[in-house]
């Protein structure tokens, strides 16, 4: 019971922080899902073997199509624009890969072709011209400006790079 309390007060909060934010950071690159059959619901990483084991054909693994990231994308925004219509939305792609690919055979050839069809999306979204939407470069920085922009598990980019990125951001 007091977790659930917990939780609530967790999201009234962040509630209240979102409607009075000057801006938002949406890192985008989730494009593998997990969808249950049951729920008719997308999971963003795999459900815990628990899960599966009592139940083998509920779950399928899938790929988002452009249309399914494309209308996501666009029903994200609109509901943020509904609960704080002035606020600064930035879109940018996710730097760090998973873990693993239940989809194919290399996580990194995964990670880059999934980038690629999320910046496309994203310039489509871009091209609209919504009001305060728009698209930093941190992926394209982060991974070209240089080499050892990663920690040593090379999943992670080093905290030096995190904040030279957020400070292009938010420079004065």
């Amino acid at each position: 019971k007091q977790i659930l309390k917990s939780i609530s007060n967790h999201r009234k909060q962040s509630f209240k922080a979102f409607k009075n934010a000057s801006s938002i950071i949406l890192i985008l690159g989730i494009n593998e899902v997990w969808y249950d059959k049951k729920t008719k619901s997308y999971w963003g990483t795999k459900p815990v073997s628990s899960i599966i084991n009592k139940n083998a054909n509920r779950f399928l693994i899938k790929k988002l199509s452009d249309k399914q990231i494309y209308l996501s994308l666009n029903r994200s925004i609109q509901l943020l624009k509904k609960i704080n219509p002035s606020i600064k939305i930035i879109l940018s792609l996710g730097i760090v890969p998973p873990e693993a690919t239940f989809i194919g055979k290399s996580v990194l050839e995964n990670f880059f072709v999934d980038q690629g069809q999320i910046r496309k999306i994203v310039n489509k979204v871009i091209s609209k011209n919504l009001k305060n939407v728009t698209y930093s470069p941190l992926f394209e920085y982060l991974f070209f400006k240089n080499p050892i922009v990663l920690k040593a598990d090379n999943r992670h980019v080093n905290d030096y790079y995190v904040k030279k990125a957020l400070n292009l951001i938010f420079k004065k």
